[in-house]
């Protein structure tokens, strides 16, 4: 089928979802419906130069440009929506009602085959797909939180009217158990955690007697896990991470030195994190493989190197990269425990790299850690949170905290 077919379609099992950017570049005819829009807004009286939908859409993915991570979780939900708006509603942003915002949450519980796909396909290729499966409840109600967000943007550019989708009601805030219970579900308890940890070690102890390939492969396996593990960051922010991003700094009212490592510089919100000791010492061992020292502190190369060291020129491997590698480490856990400990072995085989996160959130939040310190260290993932509420963190709180977790 090609690409005009798929959108002459009614049928959602056979209509073949297209990336933003194809739909922005090559089809500009299926932002052409025949339809009453009646929250169109007068053209004239737009604040931004849109002739259609998409070019509207543009403009507020442009807005959030300098943050990568939310970038591209806006552009995922936004592609979802208007593919399933034009494919399967045939209708246009001004037409959206608050009755299309229930029956795309409908969807998003089921959506078709051929809508689904690999988790982190590759978007310049055909096997691209906007969904992987069915989305939770949580992931339905980010998806609104977000759509509600452009349509506010066109409500206030005046692109559209009024905004369609509901202010879902604030729930009221939860104690730190019932957080730690809802995500049980989504992170490793701490004596599964030290299998796989000594699953991913045994599988370095064997590799000297391999190629060095398989040694640098092996070592990169347990620095990716215990990195993130032990510092809550997203595979992303390591990817683009450089060495002298981690510094030692002395705190004048402690008169102790404490390792950080700064994050998203040039991006719209940076941070500074902690680094401890458990995560330095991984950094150390997988840095050792390609035969360098302490000295590497402070140096301008990528914290995450390619198997073949520093032989290639220098370069950040992608955030596609660092998830196959996340992957590849769960799946030798669960193979190296699928005939002695099956049901670990299938908390493995369930796990995501986005475990890593909600793991190292969890742990500390069951250590009696202030919500708002673990908020700064992982940084703000709710779109319904003040990026104010972590910027006034006690920078000792949060270094003393980071400090006292080994995962």
């Amino acid at each position: 089928m090609s690409h005009d077919e798929a959108f002459d379609s009614s049928d959602a099992a056979h209509c073949v979802p297209l990336r933003l950017d194809y739909l922005l570049t090559s089809h500009p005819q299926t932002h052409v419906i025949n339809e009453v829009a009646s929250n169109r807004a007068p053209a004239e009286s737009c604040a931004i130069d849109a002739k259609d939908d998409l070019e509207a859409i543009n403009a507020w993915l442009l807005e959030h440009r300098e943050s990568g991570p939310t970038l591209r979780s806006y552009r995922k939900e936004i592609e979802r929506f208007y593919n399933w708006l034009v494919l399967i509603q045939h209708k246009s942003i001004g037409g959206v009602t608050p009755d299309d915002i229930d029956a795309y949450d409908l969807f998003m519980r089921a959506p078709p085959d051929t809508w689904c796909g690999p988790r982190y396909g590759r978007r310049k290729t055909e096997r691209w797909r906007p969904y992987e499966d069915a989305l939770s409840a949580k992931s339905r109600s980010q998806a609104k939180i977000i759509l509600r967000a452009c349509f506010s943007y066109l409500v206030a550019v005046r692109y559209v009217l009024g905004n369609p989708i509901p202010l879902e009601r604030p729930t009221r805030k939860r104690a730190v158990g019932e957080r730690i219970d809802s995500l049980r579900e989504s992170h490793i308890p701490p004596p599964a955690l030290r299998k796989l940890i000594q699953a991913l070690e045994q599988q370095a102890a064997a590799s000297p007697f391999q190629s060095a390939r398989s040694i640098a492969t092996a070592e990169r396996h347990l620095f990716v896990v215990r990195f993130l593990l032990n510092t809550g960051l997203r595979g992303e922010e390591l990817a683009k991470a450089d060495m002298f991003d981690i510094a030692c700094e002395k705190q004048p009212s402690t008169h102790r030195s404490y390792w950080t490592m700064s994050v998203g510089r040039g991006e719209a919100f940076p941070r500074k994190i902690a680094v401890n000791s458990t995560a330095l010492e991984a950094l150390r061992r997988y840095r050792q493989v390609y035969e360098t020292d302490d000295s590497f502190w402070g140096e301008s190369s990528p914290v995450l190197l390619p198997l073949s060291g520093r032989r290639t020129p220098p370069g950040y491997l992608s955030a596609q990269t660092v998830y196959a590698i996340s992957m590849d480490a769960l799946k030798i856990a669960s193979l190296h425990y699928a005939s002695s400990d099956v049901q670990t072995s299938a908390l493995f085989a369930k796990a995501t790299p986005h475990w890593f996160r909600t793991t190292f959130a969890a742990i500390a939040a069951q250590c009696g850690i202030a919500q708002n310190v673990i908020q700064k260290q992982i940084g703000i993932a709710s779109l319904q949170q003040s990026v104010a509420k972590y910027r006034d963190v006690d920078p000792i709180e949060l270094l003393d905290m980071v400090a006292k977790l080994k995962l």
